[in-house]
């Protein structure tokens, strides 16, 4: 009988993995560093011709497609999203959601076009209960900001008490980190038929730096 496959460091089932870890986000950066550094170190003598060309290939790829840099900014659908940032500073979703790793900034998708303003994240909970307790506890512990995200949804009653969500903190409109672009980016998006598709319903990453680049349409995205 054959042994028995070794569980890598972290997978499920590994030693000392999480219980009940799953998957968790890599980018094609990080995976594109990886390969680079596969190609580089000596140990990439054992690769084969065929491999190293395939890899070669895969690296050239990515750079042809902008996917080795990191898309640091994710744009949500902002029709109750967008005034619920403007009322709490923050988003709020399911619990548990998770951000792809390296997302600093958010962007909404509002009236067929993403909005001028992008704030940074300055805090990320995947699983938040919506008690005004909760908002006491957290508010003892210096976490004002989730506190006052909590009495805010329950105040204005957009928020089911009791409920567990996942909440990012963002900086204001007006804060210093927050990238204000030169005007919204429309969406111009089509299918290859030509008939006019959203550019998100739910969620969408792309580059900050092809935002503050001036891009007028979401095609150039």
């Amino acid at each position: 009988m054959g042994r028995r496959p070794r569980a890598l460091p972290g997978a499920p089932g590994a030693p000392g993995a999480p219980a009940g870890s799953r998957v968790s986000w890599c980018s094609s950066a990080d995976l594109a560093t990886a390969v680079d550094a596969a190609l580089t170190r000596t140990g990439a003598q054992r690769l084969g011709e065929q491999s190293r060309t395939l890899l070669g290939e895969l690296l050239e790829y990515w750079e042809a497609q902008g996917l080795r840099s990191l898309h640091d900014t994710v744009v949500v659908a902002g029709r109750s999203a967008w005034p619920e940032y403007l009322r709490t500073g923050a988003v709020i979703s399911p619990a548990g959601r998770e951000l792809r790793g390296g997302t600093t900034h958010v962007g909404f998708f509002v009236d067929d076009a993403i909005s001028e303003v992008v704030p940074a994240i300055r805090g990320s909970y995947r699983s938040v209960t919506f008690t005004p307790a909760s908002a006491d506890q957290h508010r003892r512990r210096g976490d004002t900001a989730l506190a006052s995200v909590i009495d805010a949804s329950l105040a204005h009653r957009t928020r089911t008490e009791g409920g567990t969500y996942a909440v990012l903190l963002l900086s204001d409109p007006t804060a210093a980190e927050t990238v204000q672009l030169d005007r919204r980016v429309q969406d111009d998006a089509t299918t290859p038929t030509g008939r006019r598709t959203p550019w998100t319903v739910s969620q969408r990453y792309t580059h900050l730096a092809r935002l503050r680049a001036g891009v007028t349409g979401t095609s150039e995205l």
